[in-house]
């Protein structure tokens, strides 16, 4: 929290540890990833040194969220720019408290997505929208951004993970074999 949540190797790690056990675990039948009301997520920490591995690893922990065959929601506080974005588009809902900020900032760090960003962007938005995402650098108000189709819905923000939970429960009650299918397809 004290560096806005930023994506780092050990976050990395952890998370990939999370998603290995949420796959097997059969009592979890949904995920929701949230950071506090300053930010969902910053991005890469740009001041840790970068490991050699760090985008391989960044696109394997995020290929493997998007691939999860659970049901995955990020609930969005503060600012969710860059990676945080890029970790954003690997959930399948994605739902914003009244305060979040959220964009690709990338052009801004005189960087390209490596994470996904610049596909699922296009794949969520298509090319139009995503492109003045990305060229542009600007981060959306939460109204901006379920205008537009980048979250489902937009909470208060002192609500927001209560929401996020109660809609997580709701994705979470089909069978978990047919929630599975319904993914890959």
């Amino acid at each position: 929290p004290r560096r806005r949540n930023a994506i780092n190797a050990a976050m990395l790690a952890e998370l990939g540890e999370v998603l290995a056990r949420a796959r097997t675990d059969d009592a979890v039948r949904t995920l929701v990833f949230t950071g506090n009301d300053q930010a969902f997520s910053a991005g890469q920490d740009l001041k840790e040194e970068e490991p050699p591995t760090f985008t391989d690893d960044i696109n394997r922990v995020f290929n493997t969220l998007a691939d999860l065959p659970k049901p995955t929601v990020a609930a969005i506080d503060g600012w969710c720019i860059a990676g945080g974005l890029e970790l954003a588009l690997a959930c399948d809902i994605r739902v914003a408290g009244d305060g979040a900020q959220i964009g690709d900032w990338h052009a801004n760090i005189n960087s390209i997505g490596g994470a996904g960003a610049t596909v699922r962007l296009v794949r969520l938005l298509g090319p139009a929208r995503a492109k003045e995402l990305v060229f542009s650098g600007a981060a959306l108000d939460a109204q901006a951004a379920l205008a537009i189709g980048l979250v489902n819905h937009v909470y208060a923000s002192a609500e927001l993970v209560d929401k996020a939970v109660a809609l997580a429960r709701g994705l979470g009650v089909g069978n978990p074999v047919t929630v599975d299918y319904a993914k890959r397809s």
